[in-house]
């Protein structure tokens, strides 16, 4: 969901011209009346899956990524939403410290975790040949990795501030 439309298109316009290419490739083998030319065929498409390769995973790496910014994004819409019941909770003139420490830490871990999720952009965005896709894979995989570590630990700060919340609403906390 967080791929725009753009993206979206651009990976499936990539995807449908390496299917095309493939689908135009069969008619050639079914002709193919000796070894030599199969042989050849074969190199041929070897050779294009040299460049599809690095390309398919560059593209995983894209949607991977992209799941990692829809839960940024909704992490950014609950702090948003925190923020203003915390500014309600002041004006009637209750003492918010704690939440205002909790929303802090998670919007420290959001933070970090765009971070994370920038420096996976910039490494698959690198993939473009063979011999390096699988390290720059790998490096992306790792940055998505802990850019979910800083999400999990984020949301448990958000568990915890709707707990305190909840003391507020049932009058637990009044001061």
């Amino acid at each position: 969901p967080s791929l725009s439309d753009t993206e979206r298109e651009n990976i499936l316009n990539e995807l449908d011209s390496y299917i095309t290419w493939l689908e135009q490739k069969q008619p050639e083998i079914e002709d193919a009346t000796t070894k030599k030319e199969l042989v050849e065929i074969a190199e041929t498409v070897r050779n294009k899956w040299m460049e599809i390769r690095p390309t398919t995973k560059r593209i995983v790496g894209q949607i991977m990524n992209a799941k990692v910014l829809w839960l940024i994004n909704k992490a950014e819409t609950a702090s948003d939403k925190v923020d203003n019941t915390i500014e309600k909770l002041k004006e009637q003139g209750k003492d918010t410290t704690a939440l205002e420490a909790w929303l802090e830490d998670f919007n420290t871990k959001i933070d970090l975790a765009k971070q994370k999720h920038q420096a996976a952009k910039e490494k698959y965005a690198e993939i473009k040949d063979v011999k390096d896709a699988d390290e720059l894979l790998r490096q992306g995989d790792e940055f998505v990795r802990e850019a979910n570590q800083y999400l999990k630990s984020a949301y448990k700060d958000l568990k915890e501030i709707v707990k305190e919340l909840r003391k507020y609403r049932s009058g637990e906390v009044t001061v």
